[in-house]
């Protein structure tokens, strides 16, 4: 039931990120039957070559606030080197206890 309504990226220049400058997420979630903190949305970004990444990438936590109905998930990244990025956000089901959301295998690309 969860659903990925829109997402907001804001400090591009055109479709570039600028070395030093922030780049701010912002992920509107409806979370369907799931509670704020059963959910976990990350920034993962990172330099691209072709088509994966050149390295491992960054992953962001994105914090979560309620509006209305939906959730509002925002972070920050500054690129800290130039080249081409490549990013996606990764939104999957978290609980207490568990030690790696990714071994679910469920997870919400946007």
């Amino acid at each position: 039931g969860l659903t990925i309504r829109d997402i907001q990226i804001v400090g591009l220049d055109a479709d570039t990120l600028v070395c030093g400058q922030p780049l701010t997420v912002h992920v509107r979630i409806e979370p369907g039957q799931m509670q704020q903190d059963e959910i976990l949305a990350q920034l993962v970004i990172g330099i691209a070559k072709e088509d994966d990444f050149s390295s491992s990438p960054e992953v962001v936590r994105l914090a979560p606030h309620r509006k209305g109905d939906d959730l509002i998930f925002t972070g920050t990244f500054t690129a800290s080197k130039n080249g081409r990025y490549a990013y996606g956000i990764r939104v999957m089901p978290t609980t207490d206890g568990l030690d790696a959301p990714l071994s679910s295998h469920l997870v919400l690309w946007g």
